[in-house]
């Protein structure tokens, strides 16, 4: 089967089926205008398959007509057909319409194959092909459900296709790889752009979202655990102005919130769960920045702290807290600054090692001179720590440091902590 040069109107397609069957080419014409506004447009793309799969007729009539060709267009057009018969039940988990993204795929996909054929009067450009089968299959994750982070970022690089056409016929007849070089500069230009715009967006604090959190404090709970765990915020956890209530306050990317959780068990003990979440599995581009959560604990009221934060930097200012302990302090990229309370005398004194980690910054202690302090290092994983060796004295212990002050045993109320600073310094400071 071949698209003929005589007799044709468009593309020869239909001459060439007037000739290879019994049907009059007039009559294979009136069957794709009848096809076409019965399958939405749908035939349109199988006349431009026919088109690029069946070969031309040559000038001299040598052309003859190719098996594999003819077989390959006669399915692609039974299943856009079929398809479009039974499109109702052609639709993914969310509801979204396949047919259309399916029929494109296998548009391109065809295209992409006939782009292989080494024929002589073949047109063939693969790398063409393969652009056509990427940009089809965007649009088949967009329908089967794909994170819209994902999606996001995908739409974005769709301006590359235009980048590659341009490119490409401009170097396809200068260079004999003209196609992949293309290709490749399609591909690398928005993809050193997208990185200095997002790297430009990492540090940016975003304010698009404010989510408060109020919880009251029953009168019957004695004590209050709170657990907080940060994606990309800085935390700031401070004492309050309002007794027996706890403020935490996020203001970030609309994809990002802040969920709480509250109970009190049955020795009257409060546990307050914040957890910063991000809405879908991948943050769309204009979700990329830094948020702020700020936790104002109310004051006099006897407090545990679990920390828990991916990336940012945390200030714990305590001093005015009534502080049992820093159960736990995890910082995975970011500084962390804590200001020890002076404890006041119902403080019970706090004995239990408590955790600081700060894995990707510095750890700054300020401590109040009637607290002492103990803390141990790690002396392979840590630096030497800076202090006040006045007030302060470095004990090597072999594989650890313990530094602690002077008159540790004397002082009435006491405070030990595990540390852990392996890419930056522990300073510990007198908190005036």
């Amino acid at each position: 089967m071949t698209r003929l040069l005589e007799n044709r109107i468009l593309g020869g397609v239909c001459s060439g089926l007037g000739r290879s069957t019994p049907i009059n080419a007039w009559i294979w014409r009136f069957i794709w205008l009848v096809l076409m506004p019965l399958t939405g447009g749908t035939a349109i793309l199988l006349y431009a398959m026919w088109w690029w799969t069946l070969p031309e007729q040559s000038f001299n009539d040598m052309e003859v007509g190719r098996f594999l060709p003819s077989i390959a267009v006669i399915g692609y057009s039974v299943i856009v057909l079929g398809g479009w018969v039974v499109r109702d039940s052609l639709v993914s988990e969310t509801g979204a319409d396949l047919y259309l993204p399916i029929v494109l795929v296998l548009t391109a996909l065809v295209f992409l194959l006939q782009q292989f054929d080494r024929h002589q009067y073949a047109r063939n450009n693969p790398v063409l092909g393969v652009v056509m089968l990427a940009v089809s299959s965007i649009f088949m994750m967009n329908a089967l459900g794909v994170p819209f982070g994902i999606m996001d970022i995908l739409y974005r690089g769709l301006p590359t296709v235009l980048i590659f056409l341009g490119l490409s016929l401009i170097l396809r007849e200068r260079f004999p790889i003209g196609g992949l070089v293309a290709l490749a500069v399609s591909i690398a230009l928005p993809f050193v752009i997208a990185t200095v715009a997002i790297s430009s967006r990492v540090g940016q604090v975003l304010d698009d979202n404010v989510v408060v959190v109020e919880q009251p404090l029953a009168d019957s709970a004695t004590q209050l655990t709170l657990d907080l765990s940060a994606l990309n915020s800085d935390v700031e956890i401070r004492t309050g102005s309002e007794d027996g209530v706890v403020i935490a306050k996020f203001t970030g990317s609309t994809e990002h919130t802040l969920k709480s959780e509250f109970a009190i068990d049955d020795a009257n003990f409060a546990i307050l769960v914040l957890d910063e979440i991000q809405e879908g599995a991948f943050a769309s581009f204009t979700a990329i920045g830094r948020g702020t959560i700020d936790v104002q604990l109310p004051p006099d009221f006897p407090v545990f702290i679990k920390l828990d934060v991916a990336d940012g930097d945390v200030t714990l200012n305590l001093r005015d807290l009534d502080l049992l302990s820093i159960e736990s302090l995890n910082v995975n990229n970011g500084s962390a600054l804590v200001s020890l309370p002076a404890y006041n005398a119902l403080s019970p004194s706090a004995q239990d090692s408590g955790l600081l980690n700060v894995i990707g910054g510095n750890l700054t202690l300020l401590v109040p001179e009637n607290l002492g302090a103990e803390l141990f290092l790690n002396q392979v994983t840590n630096s030497r720590p800076v202090f006040n060796d006045l007030l302060y004295l470095l004990e090597d212990r072999g594989s650890e440091w313990r530094l602690g002050r002077r008159d540790f045993d004397t002082l009435p109320i006491k405070t030990s902590y595990i540390v852990s600073v392996p890419s930056g310094t522990v300073t510990v400071e007198v908190l005036e």
